[in-house]
């Protein structure tokens, strides 16, 4: 006596409102799976940057070098240039426009070609441009080379340096400084997607719709094919 042939119940099992829910939520589990893969590659192409990245955010004091070659270098200039007569607070506010003199603004995107990196400070230096964490940490670097309590604080929106309480750098409200964390609002959410849309390139928006269409195409296509015409 042959065995039955389980293709037929297989088949039963999958037409039956338990087999076809559960099917449907495997599609669904790797779709979401495939498209958040998509889209980490997509906001972090180069993968050593991104690790580097996770471990900047997860202890931010960490990233304030003041013994970096490059700060060496902008601390003799601070010598040279600096007015002796300067106050303390004068002199962070004069290290502060020092620094953004030399650091034009450019988002991480085209410098880095991920959505954010927190460089070093030869790294900003080398490039000579980058965003509000890169001149923050360089600022905070050379003020604590030059002998200030620095530590770096952070919204979801900006990175700014609290010196010895002074807050410099266009500081805001900090949410975020390696030892506490704010939960973000909607207004931080709205905030951020607000800076995103005129900050990301918009091929890689063409990349992220296309790569949405193909991921929710994808499934359909399979069933198709499986069903066949007619």
């Amino acid at each position: 006596m042959t065995p039955p042939d389980p293709e037929p119940a297989a088949a039963a099992a999958a037409s039956t409102p338990e087999g076809g829910c559960g099917a449907r939520w495997r599609r669904r589990a790797l779709k979401a799976v495939v498209f958040s893969l998509g889209v980490l590659v997509q906001l972090f192409p180069h993968p050593v940057r991104a690790v580097r990245e996770i471990q900047a955010l997860r202890d931010p004091q960490s990233q304030i070098a003041p013994d970096d070659p490059a700060i060496a270098l902008l601390s003799a200039l601070v010598d040279r240039e600096i007015p002796p007569e300067l106050d303390r607070a004068s002199q962070v506010a004069w290290i502060e426009a020092f620094v953004e003199r030399r650091i034009p603004y450019e988002h991480d995107w085209i410098t880095w070609g991920n959505v954010d990196y927190w460089p070093t400070p030869s790294e900003t230096m080398e490039a000579g441009r980058e965003d509000c964490d890169g001149i923050a940490i360089v600022t905070a670097s050379l003020l604590r080379k030059r002998g200030f309590v620095v530590r770096l604080e952070a919204s979801y929106q900006h990175v700014w340096v609290e010196v010895e309480g002074l807050r410099i750098l266009d500081a805001g409200e900090t949410r975020w400084d390696g030892e506490t964390l704010t939960a973000p609002t909607w207004r931080d959410v709205v905030a951020w997607v607000r800076y995103a849309l005129s900050a990301f390139p918009k091929w890689r928006w063409a990349l992220l719709v296309l790569w949405t269409g193909c991921v929710i195409a994808w499934p359909v296509r399979r069933r198709q094919a499986a069903v066949g015409p007619g």
